[in-house]
This record gives structure tokens, sequence and C-alpha cells, in this order.
């Protein structure tokens, strides 16, 4: 399955690029489904790495996106924007929080490019260099934005900017107050120009911030002149139970990062959403992209939100992710470490007992009908993200194939040709 695809992509595509899951090729998707290249259907628990939040062949937002091409596919939007650059604009600063009602908008391509945005622009704003980030935090792999992300292994011989400084990431209550006044006494000396953070850590391995943090954090900055930027790449669009993962500890940024989701999956496009004087704190073409804010992008991205808004999917993600984290949490097996996150945002921790990692679990999972990520600093955490439009029953098949794919591996049941697969295709990000 895929390997004609995999050899091909071998060939032709330098391995930087090859991070793949397992070895699978899809063709085909359709509503939460997707179908690989021998027409095998699978329940989609990872949304194209968060971003397919509505599913696939969604006929309202492909239309959107033709309709638009037909009638105009590019203008280079810095020089002459179109009706759905301002339409988007508008839409995406009702839903993003702001202290003075007074937010704009600078588009752009990736989750990567917008947070290179934000730390430009609070360094040119607060007229300082540093940046303060966390552990594990992985914020994307332009320049700036791999400055701020904290693994080793994608940093390991790159020349980066070396005016980041990395605190421990707030997981527990107990451990918030040290590392507040870790960041207050690091600033006696050098005040940053901003901190940067995800509200819940994804890729480092699904760790929610203490939202008690999140408050003491959010006043530091406030009371220093400190700009404070929310990565929701990930996080954003819903995905919590809230439109932004930070709403959770009432607070307001000074810049919100968004990417992925923004668009569903049928748009490229990114945004950093903040304080109207900090990013025109830039000056003109410092953050410019050809291709940022077509129109097709974002009149995709205005139908995204529309049906977001119309089908109530916020209240439901809520609903949905206490079910799927109460039903996974049920299911008995020294396997899994932890369940944790918010609404449809999931992590599931394996224990890497018996040499395994969350890879092997993906992969059974996977040749059983349910297709989960796996990310993590060592590959350890079940990545479960699914498009918004999952049901109850769509659910309880997902947790029925993780508990039997768990009992298999726990009892040494797993087809030695899995092995064969895992050890030769299961890749990831992590290490």
């Amino acid at each position: 399955m895929g390997e004609n695809v995999y050899s091909r992509f071998e060939r032709s595509v330098a391995s930087n690029m090859n991070l793949r899951l397992y070895n699978i090729s899809f063709n085909k998707g359709d509503k939460q489904y997707l179908y690989d290249t021998d027409n095998k259907k699978y329940l989609d628990c990872f949304s194209g790495a968060t971003t397919a939040i509505l599913g696939y062949n969604n006929r309202e937002i492909i239309n959107a996106y033709v309709e638009t091409c037909g009638k105009l596919h590019h203008t280079c939007s810095v020089y002459t924007p179109t009706e759905e650059v301002v339409d988007l604009a508008e839409k995406l600063i009702t839903i993003v929080p702001s202290s003075n009602k007074k937010n704009k908008v600078i588009f752009g391509l990736s989750g990567s490019d917008a947070i290179e945005c934000a730390i430009k622009a609070a360094r040119k704003f607060t007229k300082r260099k540093s940046v303060f980030c966390f552990n594990k935090a992985y914020h994307g792999s332009c320049g700036l934005s791999i400055s701020a992300t904290r693994w080793d292994s994608l940093r390991e011989g790159l020349i980066l900017d070396d005016n980041f400084h990395s605190f421990p990431y707030p997981i527990e209550e107990k451990d918030t107050h040290t590392i507040i006044e870790s960041l207050k006494k690091y600033s006696n000396n050098d005040l940053p120009s901003a901190v940067i953070i995800e509200s819940i850590q994804g890729d480092g391995g699904m760790y929610p911030a203490d939202e008690n943090f999140l408050k003491d954090l959010s006043q530091f900055c406030n009371e220093n002149n400190i700009v404070l930027i929310f990565d929701e790449i990930q996080s954003g669009m819903g995905r919590t139970g809230k439109w932004w993962g930070f709403e959770h500890a009432e607070i307001i940024p000074d810049i919100v990062v968004v990417g992925k989701a923004v668009s569903g999956g049928y748009g490229v496009l990114s945004a950093a959403i903040g304080r109207a004087e900090i990013l025109d704190s830039l000056g003109k073409g410092q953050h410019v992209f050809t291709y940022s804010a077509s129109p097709h992008a974002c009149a995709v991205c205005s139908t995204v939100i529309n049906i977001i808004e119309r089908n109530n999917h916020i209240s439901k993600n809520d609903q949905l992710g206490l079910s799927f984290s109460r039903k996974l949490k049920s299911i008995k097996s020294p396997i899994i470490k932890d369940v944790r996150g918010k609404g449809l945002m999931i992590g599931v921790e394996i224990d890497p007992i018996k040499n395994i990692n969350a890879g092997l679990v993906g992969l059974r999972c996977a040749e059983k009908g349910v297709y989960f990520g796996y990310y993590g600093q060592h590959n350890e955490v079940l990545r479960i993200h699914p498009p918004f439009i999952i049901d109850e029953n769509d659910i309880d098949f997902a947790c029925h194939v993780l508990d039997e794919t768990l009992k298999e591996i726990y009892e040494n049941r797993i087809p030695s040709e899995t092995f064969d697969k895992f050890s030769k295709y299961c890749v990831g990000l992590g290490e």
C-alpha cells in the first residue's frame, strides 16, 4: 500500500520532507473519511495535521473556491486588494478578542511565516531583541519561528538567532510561580520584546498550559510593555471548545497567530491578528508575499468561519471533546500513560514499554480503519485531532479500535508484518 508512491517520493524529494507516519498514501476523502490508493476506508482522527477541520469534499467550500477562481484567481493582494481580502480581515477581527477594539491583520502563507511576522513586529514596536519562549515548543521552520522552536533535533546544525531564551512550559500549577519568577528575574537584565507561547503545546506532546500561569503571564507582559504572542495554529478555530485556546484563561494577547485550520485545508493562508499599533510598526513591504491573501484562499476562509458559526461547531466540539476524552480514559491499559487536552485536541501518551511508541499504536489502528497521528519529541503521544463533523458513533469506533490495539500490543499479539512496517515506514517528527 503506497509503496510505489513512496519509492518515487524518496527518489525525487529531499529527505527533509520525509516525515511519513505510516505506509499509507491517500487519494480521496469524503466527510470524515479518507481512502487510500487501494480504496481502503479510514475514519480520520488527524485532520491532515490539524487542518481539515470540516472534513473532505465539502461542496460549499469547494464552490466558494471555484467561483472565486473563475472570477479572479490572483491580483497580488498587497498591490491590489480584493473584496474577499477585506471581508476575511473583518471576520478575523470580530472573532479575535481585543483590549481596545483596534486589531488589524497581516496575512501570510503558513503558520511559520505568521510567527515570523509577529516576532518581527514585536521587535520593531518595542525596539528590543530578546524573545522568551518555552521548552518543547514548536513554532515552525522559518528563521525566527525555528529559533523559537525548542527541539534539539530540528535545530541541529542550523545557524539560528541567539536572542531567544527558553523556560519550562507551565504544565502543572505547582510549577507556575517558579516559572513566572524566572521570567521576571531574567527580564531584570534583558527585557524581552515578546513572549511567545502555545495555549496547548501541540507537537511538544499535547500539554495544556496552566490557566493561572497564563493569567500571571498576561499581567507580567502588560506591566512591562512586552508583546504577548499566542500561537493558535493548532489550537485555534474552535477546536478546543472556544475560538482560541487562550480564551479558556480569560485573557487577551497582543497578537494571535493562526494558520492550518483557518482555511479548513482548502486554501493556503495564515495570519497574525493583533493590536494595530504593533502590526503597523512594520514598514511597507517588510512582511509581504506574492501569494498571501489570494482572493480564493480568503473566500474559502470566510466560508469556513461562516460554517463554524452557523453549525455551532465550537459548542459541539466542547461536548464531543468531553465525550471522547471520557471514553479514552475509560480504556484500561497499562500502555496508556496519560490522556490530556481540551475539546477535540486530545493526546494519548503511550508508556514506552517493550520499546514501542505511539507510531506502532497508530499503525495498527490504521490497519483496522482509524487514522490517528502521533507526535512528541520521542513520538510518544497519539494525536487525536479529528474533523469537527465526527459523531458519537465515530468516537465509539475509534475508542474500540484503540482499546483492541492496546490489548494486542500488551499481549504480544501484533502481527510480525506490522512490526516490519513500523520499523520501515513510521518516521514521524520526533526522534
